[in-house]
């Protein structure tokens, strides 16, 4: 399996806050977009974006990666026959638009061509607090193989917290997430994670102890 190695770091921390991950090559933004909420300890409850503004000569983007659904079909509404007469009457009225910016639906839009092309973007999570992450690509890694992973279940059956950042807080242990598909209802999380099993007996008794006091369901998967 190919990889792609990030960093994260938080702007305007007085302390450094960062992180450095792994995600599978055929990942998508909305999923990147899980694995820093994970990372990080966030609930998922805000929106958020990427951004690419970039200045390379032939290759200049800006760009904007949402999943504020009335923020890209605005965007869509003004690249249409419409939208450009709406903008042409506005800017008689003394109004302008910026639309060199370009807007891209989160889910389903590669990680991979951005990510390499320009190795270097934003995470803006939360409008009104403006969490910025500067995200660098730091390597691309060939064939790394399957490892053993335990699966940590969702069921709504725990309150809102971040339960991956307590468990490498207080246990200090380090947490490789390999994937994460989870979903809020009712402000509680649903779905399934996977992370790299420890080699180490003790730290995995210490990861599974401290997940299951928190009403989770632990599994270890061994790779086929």
């Amino acid at each position: 399996m190919k990889a792609l190695f990030f960093s994260a770091t938080l702007r305007g921390a007085e302390a450094p806050v960062w992180r450095r991950f792994c995600v599978p090559m055929d990942y998508d933004f909305a999923k990147l977009h899980e694995v820093l909420q994970i990372l990080f300890g966030y609930s998922g409850r805000e929106g958020y974006e990427f951004v690419f503004d970039t200045k390379e000569g032939a290759n200049d983007l800006k760009l904007r990666i949402t999943a504020d659904v009335d923020l890209y079909e605005r965007y869509r509404f003004l690249k249409s026959d419409e939208g450009k007469h709406y903008l042409a009457d506005k800017e008689k009225e003394g109004y302008s638009v910026d639309m060199s910016v370009e807007v891209a639906w989160a889910e389903d839009l590669p990680l991979d061509p951005l990510a390499l092309k320009h190795r270097q973007f934003r995470y803006i999570y939360d409008f009104s607090d403006d969490w910025t992450y500067d995200i660098e690509l730091i390597d691309v890694l060939d064939d790394v193989p399957p490892v053993p992973a335990l699966r940590i279940v969702f069921d709504g059956g725990m309150e809102n917290q971040p339960v991956i950042a307590d468990l490498v807080k207080q246990c200090d242990v380090e947490v490789n997430i390999l994937s994460a598909n989870i979903r809020r209802l009712n402000d509680k999380p649903y779905g399934q994670m996977l992370i790299e099993m420890p080699q180490d007996d003790a730290a995995r008794r210490k990861i599974v102890e401290f997940l299951t006091s928190k009403g989770l369901t632990v599994k270890e998967v061994w790779p086929q």
